[in-house]
Parts: structure tokens; C-alpha cells; sequence
């Protein structure tokens, strides 16, 4: 009688975990959350802040490697969600002072989760000039 009880309640338990698992999670970093990005070859930094459920701000600075002064040649690529973002500098807020930018602060709809971890590449016209990983 035990094995059979038992049996059904692993059975029970399997199928409720089967139908619930295609059921999406809601992720959502602590407000204020961070993460940082080290640009070496640039000589910058990126922190990435959740500041709200769904919003995420960048800022940061770089200090050298850039050389032409349209923040429109230059732009921040990662893949997130499966889909390729792609914000240029004027977009990120920076202006370009060969060689390096002021600081710069955005604010799009993200989780950190998402940003956290995807390869971060800084493309000047085609290029890539350095890229990281926010951890």
C-alpha cells in the first residue's frame, strides 16, 4: 500500500511540475543591483545599475582608443534575448574628446540579467575596438 501511495504522489508531483514549468518566471534584479564591464583596451568602465523592475542604467567613461569625433561612428552592440542591440554613442550620451569620451548615462528597459553576461562591444564603423563581459 506505502509503494502505491507513493507512486502516486511521485506521479502527482511529476505532472504538476511538467504543466507549471512552461509557465514564464518573473526575473527582476534588487533595485540597485550592479554590474561592471572593464573595457582594457579602451581604459573604461561600464556600470550597469537596475533602477527600477524593468529599467536599467549605463554610465561610464573611456579614456583612450577613440579617434574620430562623431559619436554616430561609434556604437555599444550585445545580443539580448536573441536579439541584436546596437545604441550608438550620441543615443549612450557620450562625446567623443579624442582619446577618450565624457561621461556618458543611459537608460533603456532591460533586467540586468540580461545584460549581465552577453560579450559587450564597442564598434567604431564595422570594427570592433574592444569588447567585455558585465559581471
Amino acid at each position: 500500500m506505502f509503494l502505491k501511495s507513493t507512486t502516486s504522489l511521485s506521479l502527482f508531483l511529476l505532472i504538476t511540475l511538467l504543466a507549471f514549468s512552461h509557465i514564464a518566471l518573473v526575473r527582476c534584479a534588487d533595485d540597485g543591483a550592479k554590474v561592471t564591464a572593464t573595457f582594457n583596451g579602451l581604459s573604461g568602465t561600464m556600470t550597469i545599475t537596475q533602477t527600477e523592475e524593468t529599467i536599467v542604467q549605463m554610465n561610464g567613461k573611456f579614456d583612450k582608443g577613440f579617434t574620430d569625433t562623431d559619436p554616430e561612428n561609434y556604437t555599444l552592440e550585445f545580443v539580448m534575448q536573441g536579439r541584436q542591440i546596437v545604441i550608438n554613442f550620441r543615443e549612450l550620451g557620450a562625446t567623443i574628446t579624442p582619446p577618450g569620451t565624457t561621461p556618458y548615462d543611459f537608460t533603456g528597459n532591460a533586467f540586468l540579467e540580461d545584460v549581465a553576461g552577453p560579450v559587450l562591444s564597442i564598434i567604431l564603423n564595422g570594427q570592433i575596438l574592444d569588447q567585455a563581459i558585465a559581471s
